[in-house]
């Protein structure tokens, strides 16, 4: 870890406006999902948001592999750019 507390992080979370469902941090990438489907990024050094997107439903899970941030909602997965937030597929879940 970077010694950063939780506490000092757990502040950019609050502004997702909802309950955080799933976190992760990789490397200065804060992800933060929410129950009302946000997903955020934000810098752990600087504090500053660097994107979001948002879905149908609460986010679940999230994985983090080779700059892509894998992200699944109630009805979908996505793959986005870890580094723009750009969505680069959305695939919707069957029988969701």
């Amino acid at each position: 870890m970077t010694g950063h507390t939780l506490r000092s992080l757990a502040s950019l979370v609050r502004e997702l406006g909802s309950a955080c469902t799933v976190l992760q941090i990789a490397g200065d990438d804060l992800l933060a999902g929410s129950q009302e489907g946000v997903l955020a990024c934000w810098s752990v050094d600087s504090g500053a948001e660097r994107w979001r997107i948002e879905d149908e439903g609460p986010v679940s899970d999230l994985v983090i592999d080779g700059g892509r941030v894998y992200a699944s909602a109630s009805v979908s997965l996505r793959a986005i750019d870890i580094g723009t937030g750009e969505v680069l597929w959305d695939r919707e879940l069957e029988g969701a």
